[in-house]
């Protein structure tokens, strides 16, 4: 049983867009903590399925903060923390599933030592079979980033590791003084690699991000868009852009197109063999997954400008020498371009 804290403060801050019965079963579990939040709120993107109705009904000391419409995942986490008045903030999927003692191995891990600013935990895509869906982060020379030990049995491997490059925002708790100095999330992003953006800046303005493997989550992944949708892999697919335009040297970004190239043959090579993402694509949905693709490079590109742009304030955040910082912390978090598109990132 984790010591936990009494001290700290924090709340959960979980998004939904028509969430269903998972989003009842998400919040159940975070009302359950042996270590009670001290506060829970619900931002939602504009739900038309009844389920915060039926959360209202369920679980009335939840929070619920509407948005009119769905503005996307890091907009309704940065609603969530300015409706929020703790020390830290704990991010939760709403497809996600916290064992009873997460928070308390969490604050464990977050209270280690001063220059915690975030803190990752052991996501799993199967809690029974132990099946891992991320451990932090990794990221390859091309701005895609990945979870670390993806589709691995967790055999204790992680047991002794105390910090990661950076949370997944799955599930992960941040302090909020930090999260608001830096900006919150990115919203242009609108969902996904908003995590990383975040956790870099938060590795850039000298916050370390500790690990505490045995803060458990289980992740049904992926149920908001879909795992392999063509929609997800837009996203995804853009937003590797963008975070390579914000932080990446002018030397690489250069070269980005290349190694995405051959990122994406050695992809298909995986798949051939039955291995890697790709491979999980349904035959039937490739074209269309192919197009969204096409159209994220395209709409990524023309949106550089803009991401180039931010990196001015950067320097206003994270101090003139973050150049230095992100080269040190992109070869801390390197994974190659082979394992991830085997998506065998350990």
């Amino acid at each position: 049983m984790p010591v936990a804290s009494d001290a700290a403060t924090v709340t959960a801050v979980v998004v939904s867009w028509n969430g269903g019965a998972k989003l009842l079963d998400c919040l159940h579990a975070l009302a359950a903590q042996s270590r009670p939040f001290d506060a829970i709120v619900l931002v939602d993107n504009g739900s038309t399925d009844g389920s915060i109705e039926a959360v209202v009904a369920a679980l009335p000391t939840v929070r619920v903060v509407p948005l009119p419409h769905n503005t996307g995942f890091g907009a309704g986490v940065n609603r969530g923390v300015t409706a929020s008045a703790t020390q830290w903030v704990a991010l939760i999927n709403n497809d996600a599933m916290a064992d009873r003692n997460w928070l308390a191995h969490c604050l464990t891990a977050a209270e280690s030592h001063p220059d915690v600013g975030m803190v990752a935990c052991m996501v799993k895509l199967d809690l029974t079979a132990g099946v891992i869906d991320k451990v932090g982060h990794r990221m390859a020379i091309d701005g895609q980033n990945f979870g670390r030990g993806h589709r691995h049995i967790d055999r204790g491997q992680y047991n002794d590791v105390d910090s990661v490059a950076w949370p997944d925002g799955c599930a992960s708790l941040w302090r909020r003084s930090a999260f608001v100095d830096l900006g919150g999330m990115d919203e242009e992003f609108f969902a996904y690699a908003d995590d990383a953006d975040l956790g870099i800046r938060f590795r850039l303005a000298g916050w370390r991000c500790a690990l505490a493997p045995r803060a458990l989550v289980e992740h049904r992944h992926s149920q908001t868009l879909g795992a392999y949708s063509a929609r997800k892999l837009y996203l995804v697919e853009r937003n590797r852009i963008w975070l390579a335009a914000k932080y990446f040297p002018p030397r690489l970004l250069a070269l980005n197109g290349l190694f995405w190239s051959w990122r994406a043959l050695l992809t298909l090579r995986a798949a051939r063999a039955g291995a890697g993402s790709w491979a999980l694509v349904p035959k039937l949905g490739r074209m269309q997954a192919a197009r969204a693709v096409a159209r994220a490079q395209l709409d990524g590109w023309r949106g550089l400008p803009r991401q180039w742009r931010k990196r001015a304030q950067l320097t206003a955040q994270c101090g003139a020498d973050w150049p230095r910082r992100f080269d040190a912390l992109r070869r801390e978090a390197h994974v190659s371009l082979a394992s991830l598109a085997a998506a065998d990132v350990s």
